[in-house]
C-alpha cells in the first residue's frame, strides 16, 4: 500500500503543488520517490532498499576520497588530523553499509529497468554536491578559499538526510 510521507497536490496542468517529488513507502524494503514530470503528473520511481543503501555506499566513497585529497593536499597539521578522523569514519561507514546491503535480498529487473534505473542511480551520487568532489583542483581551491569545512558539513549532511 503506497503510504506518501508527505501530502501531494498533483494533477493536471494548473493545478497546485505543495511539493514535486516524495519519498514513499511501498512495503517491505522498497521505496518509492513521486518526480514531477511535465503536465503536472507524477511518476513513480521504485528503488528495492539494497539500491538505495547501495547508493549509500557509493556517496560515502565519493566522501572518503574528498577527505583523502585534503589531507594529501592540505599543509595544515591539524586539518590534516581531523581530515583524517573523517576518512576512518567513512571507512567505519562503508563497511556498515556494504555489511547491510550484502544481507538485502537481490532483485532482477528488466534490461530496460535495469539501464534507466542504474542510469538514474548515478545521478543520485553524483547530484550537484558531489559532480566536483574527485578533482584535486576543486579540493585545492576549497583549501585556499577556507570553504573546505562547509564542504565536508554539507556532505555529512547530506548523508543523513539521503537516509532519513
Amino acid at each position: 500500500m503506497l503510504r506518501p510521507d508527505t501530502l501531494l497536490t498533483a494533477g493536471k496542468p494548473g493545478g497546485k503543488r505543495r511539493k514535486q517529488t516524495s519519498t514513499c513507502s511501498i512495503g517491505r524494503n522498497r521505496s518509492t520517490r513521486l518526480t514531477s514530470l511535465k503536465g503536472g503528473y507524477m511518476m513513480a520511481v521504485i528503488f528495492s532498499a539494497r539500491e538505495i543503501v547501495e547508493a549509500a555506499v557509493e556517496k560515502e566513497k565519493k566522501r572518503k576520497g574528498f577527505y583523502a585529497n585534503v589531507c594529501e593536499l592540505s599543509t595544515n597539521e591539524d586539518m590534516k588530523d581531523l581530515f583524517q578522523f573523517l576518512i576512518e569514519e567513512e571507512e567505519k561507514h562503508v563497511a556498515a553499509f556494504a555489511q547491510i546491503r550484502d544481507n538485502l535480498p537481490e532483485e532482477t529487473h528488466s534490461a530496460e529497468y535495469s539501464a534507466d534505473m542504474q542510469a538514474y542511480m548515478d545521478s543520485v551520487v553524483d547530484d550537484r554536491l558531489y559532480s566536483d568532489i574527485d578533482s584535486k583542483g576543486f579540493v585545492q581551491e576549497a583549501i585556499n578559499a577556507k570553504h573546505v569545512f562547509r564542504l565536508a558539513i554539507g556532505f555529512e549532511k547530506d548523508a543523513i538526510l539521503y537516509l532519513r
